[in-house]
């Protein structure tokens, strides 16, 4: 059993690094993996992540990334675990059927849940679940994250319980945030919330017109069987997808893929007619921001050593900032409009976003052949082909044919 631990959004130095010492020690006879997201400063035993993710929901969706474990559990430095509690959640867990998420028991708190169902602060989850339903969405900065996962795991047939034998000490609270920054990042988590469950403002009274989040949860669980995963296919897309920290996976729907490329625009002087010079501008490659995005085809014969997922080629691992900017200079291009290229952060996101947009089509899909030999002319390119009188042998070589 390897037991990976995240702490996330960590911003006491000596705070953090007594956690890590206490897991531990309160841990002899288990092979740990603690993974740390800070601003700044490293602590010992454990793999330190640089914590740009604005927010612990953020930061621990970010963290996760890093995990190595069966089991993954997080935490904030706020919270000093007990003997043996990580050993007691994971043997609670292997007694329920996935998806399930075991939330630690804090003593004299009370259990928190969204109409009806319990929803995890701090808990801990096989690595099977994670394949299931994901880990925490990285569009919630602060708040929401954990109600989110906990609703994610009831829609998909599973639940959420406290250990009781899992008990963790509560010592305060933060989230990562300055004061001025929690109240607009609330509200914006609010909004994704919302939009993301119709059915509840608050998981308390009902949107007019919708309905409850725990009718609408019970009747989309009794309707519709529990999705099959193939565990090999979900390790693949794990694996080619695990994005680095401040990296993107970008997904492409054209045949031979692209350079990424980023320009600048520089001030040069030329000679003008009749003595002088004049100054204008020219753009410039921007040194060291080119790459290479897979797209959809490969070589006959060989598979492809890259993810294709709906269509799209996926290249992992592209920096950020790199795509922000250039998706800032192309976002009239018809390939960002037509969403033939995106991209996420996470890896799941862009796979789902991939199936999402599997039937858009690109225009350079190859010409379909029918079984006889000829051009399948339902194909609407071949259709305006053959209205130009120019043309309009494609219809006639059939004729003869």
């Amino acid at each position: 059993m390897v037991i990976s631990v995240l702490i996330a959004a960590a911003r006491d130095v000596a705070r953090t690094q007594y956690l890590v010492d206490q897991i531990y020690e309160m841990h002899p006879n288990i092979e740990l993996d603690i993974v740390v997201s800070s601003p700044s400063f490293n602590i010992d035993r454990a793999l330190n992540v640089r914590d740009d993710f604005s927010g612990s929901s953020r930061a621990l969706a970010g963290t996760a990334y890093f995990a190595k474990g069966d089991y993954i559990a997080w935490l904030t430095d706020e919270c000093l675990p007990t003997q043996n509690c990580l050993k007691s959640m994971g043997d609670f867990i292997d007694q329920h059927p996935t998806p399930f998420i075991g939330e630690f028991y804090i003593p004299g708190d009370r259990r928190c849940d969204a109409c009806g169902f319990q929803y995890p602060r701090w808990g801990m989850m096989s690595r099977s679940t994670t394949n299931t339903i994901g880990f925490f969405d990285e569009d919630f900065i602060s708040f929401f994250g954990d109600v989110d996962l906990g609703l994610r795991c009831w829609e998909n047939g599973g639940s959420v319980e406290t250990c009781e034998q899992s008990i963790i000490k509560h010592m305060s609270c933060h989230d990562g945030l300055t004061a001025g920054n929690a109240e607009k990042s609330k509200q914006l988590d609010e909004a994704l919330f919302i939009s993301k469950w119709p059915g509840q403002k608050f998981w308390e009274s009902p949107i007019e017109g919708e309905p409850t989040m725990a009718k609408r949860l019970a009747l989309k669980r009794k309707a519709e069987p529990i999705r099959q995963h193939d565990p090999d296919e979900d390790f693949k897309v794990g694996q080619m997808l695990k994005a680095k920290t401040g990296m993107v996976s970008v997904a492409l729907k054209l045949p031979n893929g692209i350079f990424l490329q980023l320009y600048e625009f520089i001030e040069r002087q030329e000679p003008i007619l009749g003595g002088g010079y004049r100054t204008f501008k020219m753009s410039r490659a921007v040194e060291g921001s080119k790459y290479r995005l897979n797209g959809n085809t490969f070589p006959f014969g060989q598979p492809p050593n890259f993810l294709i997922i709906g269509n799209y080629g996926i290249t992992p691992n592209i920096p950020e900032n790199v795509w922000d900017k250039w998706l800032e200079q192309n976002k009239d291009s018809d390939l960002v409009r037509n969403k033939l290229i995106f991209a996420y952060r996470s890896g799941d996101k862009v796979a789902d976003c991939a199936k999402e947009h599997a039937k858009t089509r690109s225009g350079m899909e190859p010409i379909a052949i029918n079984r006889d030999g000829s051009l399948d002319m339902s194909d609407s390119r071949l259709r305006v082909f053959a209205k130009q009188g120019n043309l309009s042998g494609i219809e006639k070589a059939n004729e003869k044919e």
